[in-house]
Formats: C-alpha cells, structure tokens, sequence
C-alpha cells in the first residue's frame, strides 16, 4: 500500500468518526472481529458490547 493510499483511507475513518462517531464505533467492528467474511456468523452482543 502506497503512502497516499494510507493517507486517503485515514482520511476515510477521520471523516466518518467526525460525522457520527457512535455509528463510526459500532460499524468498525465488523472487520475488527471478522464479521465481514462470508458465512460470519455477527454476535450483535460483541458489536454492543465494544464501546461500553
């Protein structure tokens, strides 16, 4: 990954936790916990769970 590339996709989460950070919170921990795979099962008390 270039330079600029790691730039762009910070600038990414930046701009999403300033638009609406608990959304920002809860959606990061779909690849956090690798519940973007296919077949995941997603445990919605884990993802509630991150930002007590």
């Amino acid at each position: 990954m270039t330079r600029l590339c790691k730039r762009v996709a910070g600038d990414g989460l930046r701009a999403a936790l300033a638009a609406n950070r608990p959304q920002f919170y809860k959606d990061i921990t779909l690849p956090f916990y690798g519940y973007n795979r296919p077949g995941a099962k997603i445990s919605e008390g884990i993802r509630e769970h991150w930002w007590l």
